[in-house]
């Protein structure tokens, strides 16, 4: 008894001495710009700790005459300058919950995420040089109108993808909306501010990296949404071309034409400098920002009523075509003209792309018809094109639904078929160039219906999942993941550790290899889902109708379909005959002064909507006496 006491004691022993253990102190690094400090990061392991240099500035605050100007440089400090509790999001409008947020517009910051970082803390000059780790550089999604890499926990590295990878990851804030993607005559042919504010981040990395131990020939850029569709145009633009060795792109919406200069002066600057009321640039220059971003239009995924060539993502928001910083109005272009610079690529997309961007619809499109479908994308395509996609797609409403079968349609075309197009041209080139596909369903997604939606990639590709199958929370709430969740996250991450590395064989954890896309064979797709990932054949092909929307897209590929894939006509809006249902609706998306307005009008149409159907209204009962 007293021998298995003592054992039981011996066992505890490293523990109690782990929990003694003082936690790891700050460390300080010097940058070409000065000194930053990092932190340790809480953990529940005994690793060395990983440290986060919070909400360093990389460039000189974007206010007052610098506003709607390219980014400079920061000049630098000469204290050690310590972010922690920093960090900002760019100007936005505020998100649907009322989240407070921490908003400035001196909001060009990074933050770095550095593993073992006792590394860090060698002050031994004859210690043997740590072999300089491989980076990863995070560009945020978010429809080019929010987001932030530096105060959003979306777009953070997890402890799985740091101590998987050995990876540092660079985060970063860039212009966002009106005060990102604004074009208007007063500015000249200056736009595009985002991808300057990335660039120049980009730059940041090159300089100061190895500060961190980080290697600047070892980049990986990699972006979901608006950022892979960032990514892509930083592997079209030549200023870009020495500031990373290789690409993830993840989920791109890349189906449209770009507008041009001029197109976005008409449908982007003018409206809005009219809609704030500016008469000149400084005016615009001296508003607060609060001024410009409650003007700002909504992200466009979908449209709902209104005309769907302006009420859309490409006309509101994306990237505009002005020869200068974009050199096409549509990259699917660039391969055959030899604009994209010859990189490792991983290109990937969701399942179910567009689930997320028909939520708000399902309440307006349960009881659609197959006819009404036809309507959906008559009003999204034009006539011609609306009636060969109804076509395609017509035989799949009975079995699915509207709804699912308008977003399945939609994510075919802005994102499924253009980039398995993109991946094929660049292989066909000879650029090593990887597919993949993800059908993972976590279970909330699974109980909302929403399938492998838009997105779902980060959670693994950031190792966002923990040892006990715990994950950020998506959709208001925390998400949990079983083991093989947890197993899947980590064969993907060995994998992506490889591609970083610079490695030709890309050997996943559970020994699948993944293959460069052959174009002739169309083969090697890397189908992603749990205790199932493994290579296919021309899945995507096969599953989302790409032989459809290739010929559909007319042989130069300038468009998919439409600059709106899933526009809904005004009169489905809301039930046939029933006035009170498109209050409800308006009431809950917009401003309640405009609430208020509608109910008003609303009420003064009561009396006519109380006329008992077949028999004239006072007003033709008048017009009837007067003839």
């Amino acid at each position: 008894m007293l021998r298995q006491v003592i054992l039981a004691l011996a066992s505890l022993i490293p523990f109690l001495a782990r929990a003694s253990e003082e936690p790891a102190a700050a460390v300080t690094v010097t940058t070409p710009c000065g000194p930053v400090v990092g932190h340790p990061l809480p953990s529940n392991t005994s690793a060395p700790p990983i440290f986060l240099f919070e909400a360093i500035p990389y460039a000189l605050p974007p206010t007052h005459e610098r506003r709607w100007q390219l980014p400079e440089p920061h000049t630098g400090w000469t204290e050690p300058y310590d972010g922690r509790g920093k960090a900002v999001k760019c100007p936005q409008p505020t998100d649907k919950s009322g989240a407070l947020v921490i908003m400035s517009e001196d909001c060009l910051q990074l933050s770095v995420w550095t593993p073992y970082g006792h590394e860090l803390t060698a002050t031994d000059e004859a210690a043997p040089r740590v072999e300089r780790r491989h980076v990863l550089v995070v560009i945020h999604g978010g429809g080019f109108a929010f987001g932030s890499g530096t105060a959003e926990q979306w777009w953070a590295p997890g402890e799985a993808f740091l101590r998987i990878t050995g990876a540092i990851v660079v985060g970063f804030n860039y212009r966002v909306g009106v005060l990102g993607t604004l074009a208007h005559p007063w500015l000249g042919t200056t736009t595009n501010i985002m991808l300057e504010d990335q660039r120049l981040a980009l730059e940041w990395v090159q300089r100061s990296i190895g500060a961190f131990g980080g290697d600047p020939s070892r980049v990986t850029l990699y972006g979901v949404s608006a950022g892979a569709q960032s990514v892509l145009n930083h592997l079209m633009w030549r200023p870009s071309a020495g500031l990373f060795r290789a690409a993830i792109v993840s989920s791109a919406p890349i189906g449209y034409r770009a507008i041009s200069l001029e197109e976005a002066y008409r449908c982007r600057g003018e409206p809005f400098v009219s809609a704030v009321g500016a008469k000149s640039l400084d005016d615009l220059r001296t508003l607060p920002w609060q001024n410009l971003t409650a003007f700002q239009p909504p992200l466009t995924l979908m449209a709902t009523g209104q005309a769907p060539a302006l009420n859309s993502y490409p006309a509101v928001h994306a990237p505009i075509y002005d020869r200068r910083v974009v050199p096409l109005p549509n990259l699917l272009n660039a391969p055959k003209l030899g604009l994209f610079q010859r990189k490792p690529i991983i290109i990937t997309t969701s399942a179910n792309e567009y689930t997320l961007f028909g939520l708000d619809a399902a309440d307006m499109l349960k009881n659609a018809t197959s006819a009404q479908l036809k309507e959906i994308f008559v009003h999204s395509y034009g006539p011609t094109k609306g009636a060969k996609v109804y076509a395609e797609y017509r035989a799949l409403a009975k079995r699915r639904g509207v709804l699912s079968v308008a977003t399945g349609a939609a994510g075919d075309a802005m994102f499924q078929c253009p980039n398995r197009y993109l991946a094929s041209q660049l292989a066909a080139r000879g650029w090593p160039v990887r597919l993949g596909l993800w059908e993972v369903v976590p279970d909330e997604a699974r109980k909302m219906g929403i399938g492998a939606f838009h997105g779902v990639d980060m959670i693994y590709t950031l190792g966002q999942i923990d040892q006990e199958g715990f994950a950020m929370p998506w959709f208001g709430k925390r998400m949990t993941f079983g083991r093989e969740h947890v197993e899947l996250m980590e064969d993907y991450l060995k994998g992506i550790a490889a591609f970083m590395r610079g490695e030709e064989v890309v050997r996943l954890g559970n020994g699948v290899v993944w293959e460069v896309f052959d174009p002739s064979t169309w083969s090697a797709t890397l189908e992603i889902e749990p205790r199932n990932m493994h290579l296919i054949q021309d899945v995507v092909k096969r599953r989302h109708r790409c032989g459809f929307w290739d010929a559909l897209a007319s042989g130069d590929q300038s468009s998919y379909g439409a600059w709106q894939p899933f526009a809904i006509p005004p009169h489905l809006l809301t039930p046939r005959g029933s006035p009170w249902s498109f209050y409800e609706w308006v009431r809950d998306r917009v401003h309640p002064l405009v609430s208020v307005i509608v109910s008003l009008l609303l009420l003064s149409l009561v009396p006519l909507c109380l006329v008992p159907a077949g028999k004239p209204g006072a007003g033709a009962e008048r017009k009837k006496k007067a003839s």
